[in-house]
């Protein structure tokens, strides 16, 4: 998994953007591609036909600057601990 972070102003569609990552997924299949490790002891390549980009989003109003980099590590700490 590749997780990015951007300090955005203004307005942000993030559900043109969601879309837009989606075509981008569609169009490349290497971001449709898993590997499974449990099938006859050798890892088994899947491309997927259809699959959908995993988005997500936290939206940190009234941070900035230093407090946001502050905010960040901890958020993802908490998103990881979430997934275990």
């Amino acid at each position: 998994m590749k997780q990015a972070s951007f300090d955005l102003q203004g307005h942000f569609n993030i559900d043109a953007f969601a879309a837009s990552l989606d075509v981008l997924v569609q169009r490349h299949t290497a971001l449709r591609t898993n590997f499974y490790s449990g099938w006859k002891d050798e890892p088994l390549q899947v491309v997927y036909r259809n699959k959908r980009s995993e988005l997500y989003v936290e939206d940190l109003p009234g941070y900035g600057g230093r407090a946001a980099k502050r905010v960040h590590p901890r958020i993802y700490e908490q998103r990881q601990a979430e997934r275990l």
